[in-house]
């Protein structure tokens, strides 16, 4: 008879796992298609709004300055989505991000402007 509810326990733990990692795959999958349309309504606004602006009278504005706010704001995107799907805590997430830019250089000097 405990054998049976061993097993019993074994398969519950088991569909809980399997549950688990279900749930975690849809969740990054959504994350990752929201990012992709975020990042991407993003970049269409940047080249609408400089157009826009380029077209109007009145003062000019330097379009490289555009350029780096644009690059801001999807820092700041990336960040927040990050911390919202990685990160437990704020101090976890300051690890996280030390693991993975810091004590990478090699890997985020790959993906930095100086490659692109």
């Amino acid at each position: 008879m405990t054998e049976q509810k061993e097993e019993n326990i074994v398969e519950v733990d088991l569909e809980i796992q399997v549950e688990t990692m279900q749930t975690n795959h849809s969740r990054k999958s959504t994350l990752k298609v929201i990012t992709l349309v975020t990042l991407t309504l993003q970049n269409a606004m940047v080249a609408l709004s400089m157009r826009y602006a380029r077209t109007r009278p009145g003062d000019m504005f330097i379009s490289s300055t555009a350029v780096v706010m644009a690059e801001v704001f999807k820092l700041f995107v990336c960040l927040i989505l990050v911390y919202h799907t990685e990160s437990i805590s704020w101090k976890h997430f300051i690890s996280l991000l030390n693991n993975t830019i810091i004590k990478q250089p090699m890997d985020t000097l790959k993906v930095s402007f100086l490659f692109n």
